[in-house]
């Protein structure tokens, strides 16, 4: 059985920083041929989990695109100031409470 061909690895600090140049314009991050690992890439890209270029989390928003051969993850950069909202209306709700 023959073996795929190696394909590149997404250069994830290229991609947070041209984000960073361009808030709130969708960024092609890299295509992936599994949807879980390109599902799993985004969710990834929203929490910042393992992939530092994206933290703070919350600060990027991801999505997966599906065509018949690949799966492509798109990102955006949405701001710290989302973050603090997101932070600000949890304690707002009484999430944040102290005992």
């Amino acid at each position: 059985m023959a073996r795929w061909p190696k394909r590149p690895h997404a250069d994830h600090i290229t991609s947070a920083a041209r984000m960073l140049r361009q808030p709130g314009e969708w960024v092609r991050v890299h295509s992936y041929r599994a949807s879980y690992t390109a599902d799993s890439t985004a969710h990834r890209i929203r929490t910042g989990d393992l992939i530092l270029p994206y933290q703070p989390a919350g600060a990027f928003e991801a999505r997966v695109l599906l065509s018949d051969d690949e799966c492509v993850v798109y990102g955006r950069y949405v701001g710290l100031d989302r973050v603090w909202a997101d932070a600000v209306r949890s304690l707002a709700a009484g999430a944040g409470e102290v005992r």
